[in-house]
């Protein structure tokens, strides 16, 4: 039996309910019926980044919120979708960049998910633009990317050495003045997940204003949200809510389709924590044979009791840092998202190589087993460095 959530998360959760009907209204009420702490409350949904939507919930609702709040909530609604549209032309502008050069290129998330899930682009707060590629256009991609005056995260590695890092690494951050694109040949840090799907996968174009966007079709999409949240234990209400307004458009029947062929694609479990979570919290409705069969899955609820005592954890306002309590069970759970010994041992193989690491580490051919001896070393050497700031800053304030 799961502890219930806080007042504040319990609101907030209510809020991110889509579309808005009498059962979100009726979810809105009972939470504001408990006693809320509206300066926690304000902390939960910015770290959550759920701003539009529950600026929208709590306005048609009726609610009796304190005034300041509403306004904050109201003019965070309205940056949040003035960077909906800036970022969903930038989308289209690379997106036009890639074709021209013959790379192929999926948006996925950001502006096609908020198309797909909402309806407009305004009710999804976003802060990069996710970029698929093949492994092999990759890099292609990060040049092309520099030529479009972005600057990466990339560790500075010599040119012969990029392909450790692509191989042990999914993706790269890039910055060009306020706009951030993330950079992706694979969809998921384990390679045994997701492995059909690819920028070369089954796609769907998408409507936004002023052109449309190429990302995945909608099976695979599911699939992927799924995965993405449940490897970061669904730490944000956004991830969940934009998934849950996505299936709120279908059928009972159509949800379940869309679990089995997430199953064909060997993230059932994935799919499981998702839809248990979306039922839990964001009262979506699922077939009774469905519901029945996921909640058979021992390791499935296990994983949801993991992802809600993430979301509360110090009152839902907690940033997840490295090495923290929730950090540890989150990265414990990913040994329990796929199903039999493989899926463990390519998960322990995806933690112990370091992409930052293997990229790094100039080994001589028929010397590359060195790096299993480095790795404790070089893992210490970053927790010494990340211990002495983390004091510097504790000093200096």
């Amino acid at each position: 039996m799961s502890r219930p959530l806080s007042p504040e998360l319990s609101l907030a959760a209510a809020c991110c309910r889509w579309p808005f009907d009498g059962a979100a209204g009726e979810a809105i009420g009972a939470a504001v019926d408990r006693w809320i702490d509206w300066d926690l409350f304000e902390g939960v949904v910015r770290r959550n980044r759920i701003v539009p939507l529950v600026n929208h919930a709590l306005s048609r609702s009726g609610a009796e919120v304190p005034a300041p709040l509403r306004q904050r909530l109201s003019d965070g609604a309205h940056v949040a979708g003035t960077q909906a549209l800036l970022m969903a032309r930038e989308s289209l502008r690379l997106q036009n960049a890639f074709d021209a050069a013959g790379i192929p290129l999926m948006i996925v998330k950001g502006a096609p998910l908020a198309m797909l899930a909402y309806g407009e682009l305004g009710m999804k707060e976003s802060w990069d633009i996710d970029l698929l590629v093949t492994p092999e256009d990759a890099p292609g991609a990060i040049e092309l990317l520099a030529q479009q005056d972005y600057v990466s995260d990339l560790p500075n590695i010599p040119a012969e050495r990029l392909k450790g890092f692509l191989t042990y690494s999914k993706e790269v951050q890039f910055h060009r003045g306020g706009m951030t694109a993330e950079l992706h040949w694979r969809l998921s840090d384990n390679p045994r997940l997701l492995e059909s799907v690819s920028a070369q996968a089954r796609g769907q174009y998408v409507a936004i204003p002023g052109g449309r966007l190429r990302t995945l079709a909608d099976e695979e999409l599911f699939a992927y949200l799924c995965v993405h949240g449940t490897a970061h234990n669904w730490s944000r209400l956004k991830w969940l809510a934009d998934l849950g307004a996505m299936l709120g458009r279908r059928t009972p029947d159509e949800i379940a389709q869309l679990y089995d062929a997430a199953r064909a694609c060997s993230v059932g479990r994935c799919a499981a924590v998702a839809l248990l979570l979306c039922r839990r919290l964001l009262g979506l409705a699922l077939p009774e044979r469905l519901a029945l069969a996921l909640e058979q899955d021992r390791v499935a609820r296990m994983l949801v009791q993991n992802a809600l005592a993430g979301l509360a954890y110090r009152k839902g306002t907690f940033e997840l840092r490295p090495y923290t309590w929730p950090w540890v069970r989150m990265m414990t759970a990913q040994f329990f998202v796929g199903s039999g010994g493989a899926h463990g041992l390519h998960q322990l193989r995806t933690v112990w190589n370091s992409p930052g690491d293997r990229a790094q580490v100039a080994l001589p051919r028929g010397f590359e087993f060195g790096y299993h001896l480095l790795r404790v070393p070089l893992w210490l050497g970053r927790v010494s460095r990340r211990t002495w700031a983390a004091l510097g800053r504790s000093s200096l304030s």
